[in-house]
């Protein structure tokens, strides 16, 4: 693991700091944000509009800039570290990206998994929510910018913020094992719905695993970009 100067509570701070300016957000869009006209989203802000963009698309892509913003405010301006402290490093190890790749194909069993068990028990409010359905219709059905936001811009801010600063961060207290644990637990919370919490958990796992095994971010934003635009894809042809 790369040794981050922060420590647990400034990753406690930048989280705190990231919900309050989340919360600002939403209720500035609120408050300026028009109706759209026929738009029964179930997304936040669904049926509204700022300048004509869908308030739900200005959410997502502020969401994930407060990522970067945290992330930047605790690690880079506080402790004057570089950013090969948040893992913007050269992968280690034979074929990175080809273990990235495996890696999500194992979350991925994880998560089949953790549905099949959710279908036997009848737990309908666990399934997981049809997230990039939504965001794809909320895009007016354009799979170039629901592609920018989803498969690009989404896990380039999530890996700078639960991998790269969040699980350092907590490796210099709790060991690696269980920064992994925490940093997953951390990212599945981020995504503030129940039913998105297991898979997401073990998805974060599986990413951990590659960023203790690369000791570098880079992989992890390749497999993360792969699995959103994977669902992007699914979502655009159902």
């Amino acid at each position: 693991m790369i040794r981050a100067p922060w420590n647990p509570r400034d990753v406690v701070f930048a989280s705190l700091f990231g919900a309050g300016a989340i919360l600002i957000a939403m209720l500035a869009l609120l408050a300026v944000a028009g109706p759209a006209e026929g738009d029964d989203s179930p997304l936040p802000l669904g049926g509204r509009e700022l300048l004509g963009v869908p308030s739900t698309i200005v959410l997502f892509a502020l969401l994930e800039g407060v990522f970067v913003v945290a992330a930047l405010t605790f690690s880079v301006v506080k402790y004057g570290a570089g950013l090969a402290t948040l893992g913007f490093t050269r992968p280690k190890g034979s074929h990175p990206y080809l273990f990235a790749a495996g890696a999500w194909v194992v979350g991925l069993a994880g998560v089949l998994l953790w549905t099949l068990v959710v279908d036997l028990l009848g737990a309908t409010f666990l399934e997981p929510p049809e997230t990039a359905r939504d965001l794809l219709d909320e895009a007016g059905g354009s799979l170039v910018i629901a592609f920018v936001l989803v498969g690009i811009w989404a896990p380039i801010a999530e890996e700078i913020f639960f991998r790269g600063f969040a699980m350092s961060g907590l490796a210099n207290r709790f060991g690696m094992t269980t920064a992994v644990v925490l940093s997953s637990a951390l990212f599945a919370l981020a995504h503030l719905d129940i039913a998105s919490l297991a898979p997401t958990f073990i998805l974060g796992l599986a990413l951990g695993w590659v960023y203790l095994r690369t000791r570098s971010i880079w992989p992890c934003i390749f497999v993360h970009g792969l699995h959103n635009t994977a669902a992007l894809m699914l979502a655009n042809l159902t």
